[in-house]
């Protein structure tokens, strides 16, 4: 929703822009989680690159975006400097419930580190905000990832073949997936799988490795023999979750492609519309259908991975200017906005809906002039670098986001035109588009049926329309059924049901008082009076129900019952059934199931425990009887008086 009202902002402006923001930083960056509001992006000063100025500065800044606001410039709300430049930036949402409110993010720097902040103090400039520094990588640290199921998890790459698994609750000790991949080589990229959380992807100079973290083993390693790439990237099917696409950064063979990790012996698919090298892609989580790619060719390409077209279907094209860019990445909260780091020193945000754009080189004679002492006697003419307008045309394919996924209306001649799509039942394959029409006939049973449900439910006349549903009924079942309903309606809803469900609470009753009268005639308040302040009864607290929650159930026993005869064992069970726990305490006490009638009084109340404790005190003859008697009634006078003189001194 917040994607579709930015978009319609952004379409009501005079001049709809399709680049959004500019940022004038040479920098590697990360978007802020979906769920945080306002959208931020993070920069960090690239590593392995200078601007025009030479500067050996370097930061971590966070930018607001906001596409509302007139212009192209993006102030930072919040700089740190820092001692590294950054080959990889990340913005995870690990403790946005409760301690980090807008995430952490976290940085893989060029001398092996991975530095990670607390992004709500960045923004608020606290001195606190760093969190962690870990150093256990050689070589620089250019990939990074977080877990999509456990915002805890970082996995890190580096030289070496290295790959380690940081636990930031407890990272102290890092763990890796397995054994080192051989040859060794510089880990150029990792990726999480989008469905299972324990499989991880890491891609190497000549080849892709995918890790099952359960074995601490690799279970594939994927590369092309026959074209020899160089895979520098690779990411996960948003949906399909043994789908991956790894991409190639040589320029002899600048393809992406598509593989199935069930049939691996050669790629599903490959897009090959770039002319050299790749360098960088992300695959939408908001739409399957659409890859960003940008490569050395001045291409930011948008895909169709999933179209059946050879050679790939390009959906739209963004013109980027005469530099490389070197990193793009998805918004995750405004899915149709996506960044782009280009080696002319600019982070631009780009809309992929089209439009119009305006593109200006940088003018860097001045700070090149800067930079070089005598350079100013042989700087040309300062001129105006000349602006360009390119006008794009609309992404050829509606984006998911913007799509209906269903719609209807009506035709003439009584007829009911609907349209859906579905997803396919083929993993990776397009979805299902379904146009039906349908004549719709009026049924004049359901108009009628209709009309009384109405209009019982205005004048809350429920009872009155279950009893016409049970005359109307065309079977047992349904009889049954409108009888339940009608019960509901009515004064004591709970004995009804027993009457239906074939017991008859008073006639139980009167069977268990008949066989139970022998130890029934002593009266309630001299039962009661002795034991008013026992601590019995249900007691539980809050925190119990959610102690029971987390407990495992254990597995059902068939519970088998005997209600057709009238002894005992049948009495008893029919009182159960029925809720009468009294007269089924009287029952047991009569057999003399002192236990059973203790535990079901508990289950009553203090009241019947009470009650029940005394009648057992008072059929109980042992000789400790009248001692734990006094005990548990207090009545500790009566035990002093009654005791042999010879043990007082125990007393």
């Amino acid at each position: 929703m917040t994607s579709l009202i930015t978009a319609i902002c952004l379409r009501n402006t005079s001049v709809y822009t399709m680049k959004v923001k500019e940022i004038e930083r040479t920098a590697n960056v990360a978007w802020s989680p979906s769920s945080q509001y306002p959208v931020y992006l993070a920069c960090g000063t690239a590593a392995q690159q200078l601007d025009a100025t030479f500067s050996t500065k370097s930061a971590l800044e966070v930018f607001r975006f906001n596409p509302e606001d007139p212009g192209l410039a993006c102030a930072p709300v919040a700089s740190v400097e820092t001692d590294h430049r950054f080959s990889k930036v990340v913005w995870g949402s690990l403790g946005m419930d409760d301690g980090h409110a807008s995430g952490v993010i976290a940085g893989g720097t060029d001398n092996g580190l991975v530095c990670v902040w607390d992004a709500s103090k960045l923004v608020m400039k606290e001195s606190d905000s760093q969190l962690l520094n870990l150093n256990k990588h050689v070589g620089s640290v250019a990939a990074l990832d977080f877990n999509k199921f456990q915002d805890n998890l970082l996995a890190s790459g580096g030289g070496d073949s290295e790959i380690l698994l940081w636990d930031l609750n407890n990272p102290t000790t890092p763990m890796t997936p397995g054994a080192k991949s051989q040859p060794s080589d510089d880990v150029t990229c990792l990726s999480w799988n989008c469905q299972v959380q324990h499989i991880l992807a890491s891609a190497l100079n000549s080849r892709c490795v995918v890790w099952d973290l359960r074995k601490n083993e690799p279970i594939i390693k994927i590369s092309d023999s026959m074209s020899r790439i160089k895979s520098k990237l690779v990411t996960w099917h948003p949906e399909v979750a043994t789908q991956l696409l790894l991409s190639s950064e040589d320029d002899h063979s600048p393809v992406i492609q598509l593989w199935d990790l069930r049939f691996a012996a050669s790629p599903l698919k490959v897009l090959e519309r770039h002319t050299r090298g790749i360098l960088s892609m992300a695959w939408s989580r908001a739409d399957p259908d659409l890859l960003i790619s940008c490569g050395k060719d001045n291409k930011l390409l948008c895909w169709n991975p999933n179209a059946d077209v050879v050679g790939g279907q390009i959906t739209y094209e963004l013109p980027v200017g005469n530099q490389w860019c070197f990193d793009v990445q998805w918004c995750p909260r405004n899915p149709h906005c996506v960044s782009a780091c280009s080696f002319d020193g600019r982070v631009a945000v780009y809309s992929i809906m089209g439009g119009e754009m305006m593109t200006q080189p940088l003018d860097t004679t001045s700070k090149i002039a800067d930079s070089f002492s005598g350079f100013e006697s042989v700087a040309p003419t300062h001129t105006v670098p000349k602006v360009e307008k390119h006008i794009v045309p609309q992404i050829s394919k509606a984006p998911k986001w913007l799509k209906r996924p269903c719609g209807a209306s009506f035709a003439f001649g009584g007829k009911l035109v609907t349209f859906s799509y579905t997803k396919s039942a083929t993993p990776g394959s397009n979805t299902q588009n379904k146009v039906s029409i349908h004549k719709v006939v009026t049924e004049g049973d359901v108009v009628s049926h209709s009309s009384q449900l109405e209009h019982a439910l205005q004048n809350r006349q429920f009872a009155e329309f279950c009893s016409l549903k049970i005359s109307n009924s065309e079977g047992h079942l349904e009889e049954t059924l409108w009888k339940f309903l009608k019960v509901n309606f009515e004064h004591e809803p709970r004995t009804k049901y027993l009457n239906i469900l074939g017991f008859d609470a008073q006639e139980i009753s009167q069977k268990v008082g008949s066989t139970a009268s022998s130890t029934t005639n002593v009266s309630d308040s001299e039962l009661t009076s002795d034991f008013s302040d026992m601590a019995v009864g249900d007691q539980q607290t809050a925190a119990d129900a959610f102690d029971k929650i987390s407990q495992p159930k254990p597995a059902a026993k068939e519970l088998q019952f005997n209600t057709t005869d009238n002894g005992p064992e049948s009495l008893l069970t029919q009182a159960l059934l029925t809720g009468q726990l009294e007269e089924a305490v009287d029952l047991c006490l009569c057999e003399g199931r002192m236990a059973d009638a203790i535990i079901l009084a508990n289950a009553a109340g203090p009241d019947l425990m009470a009650r029940t404790v005394k009648r057992y005190f008072k059929q109980c003859s042992s000789s400790t009887a009248s001692l734990i008697s006094a005990v548990v009634q207090k009545d500790y006078e009566s035990v002093v008086e009654n005791a042999a003189w010879r043990t007082g001194r125990r007393l």
